[in-house]
C-alpha cells in the first residue's frame, strides 16, 4: 500500500504542472500483502531431519540452515575463507541485504561440527572454492539445496531455510 501512497502522490504532482491528464493510481487495487504465518520447526523435526543425513556434507548443510538461519543462496555461494572459527563468524558476501553483506555469529553447538566440516573440505582438492560441494565435487545449484532440503523432510510439514531455525533464535 505505500508503493501506491508514494505512485498517487507523484501522479497528483504530475496534474498540478499538467504532465498527465488524469492519476491513474485510482485505478489500481492492490492486493493485501500479508503473508500466511509459517510455522518454525521444532527440535524433534531438526534431530529427526539430521538422522536421515548421509554424512557429514549434509548434517552441515542442514546444521548451518537451523544455526546460523542462512539463506540457500547464501550457503550455497559460502567459501571456505568466509569461516572464521577463531572469531566464531560467518561472513556472509552474496547477502540479499542492502549492503549484500552480513555477518553471523556462529552458534557453539554448531561450532565444533562446522571446524571438522572445513577441515574435511580443505582436504578436497578442487578447482571450486564453494564451501559445499556436490558428491561430485562441483558447485551446488541453488534448486540441489532445495531437493535436498525437501527429500530429507519428505513427511514433515513445508520447511525452508527460513523456518528451519533454532528456538534460540527467537
Amino acid at each position: 500500500d505505500s508503493y501506491k501512497t508514494i505512485l498517487n502522490v507523484f501522479f497528483k504532482w504530475c496534474l498540478k504542472y499538467h504532465l498527465v491528464y488524469a492519476n491513474s493510481i485510482d485505478e489500481i487495487v492492490i492486493k493485501s500483502g500479508k503473508k500466511k504465518k509459517q510455522e518454525l520447526m521444532r527440535e524433534k523435526d531438526f534431530k529427526l531431519i539430521l538422522s536421515r543425513c548421509e554424512g557429514l556434507r549434509e548434517i552441515t548443510i542442514v546444521s548451518m540452515f537451523w544455526y546460523t538461519v542462512v539463506r540457500a543462496k547464501e550457503l550455497r555461494g559460502m567459501k571456505v575463507e568466509d569461516i572464521d572459527l577463531d572469531k566464531g563468524l560467518l561472513h556472509i558476501t552474496n547477502s540479499k541485504t542492502i549492503t549484500g553483506y552480513r555477518i553471523i555469529p556462529i552458534h557453539p553447538n554448531f561450532k565444533k561440527l562446522l571446524s571438522q566440516y572445513v577441515r574435511k573440505r580443505d582436504r578436497i582438492d578442487s578447482p571450486f572454492e564453494e564451501l559445499f560441494l556436490t558428491k561430485k565435487g562441483s558447485s551446488f545449484s541453488e534448486s540441489t539445496i532445495i531437493h535436498l532440503i525437501t527429500y530429507l523432510q519428505r513427511d514433515l510439514a513445508k520447511i525452508n531455510s527460513h523456518t528451519m531455525i533454532s528456538e534460540e533464535h527467537l
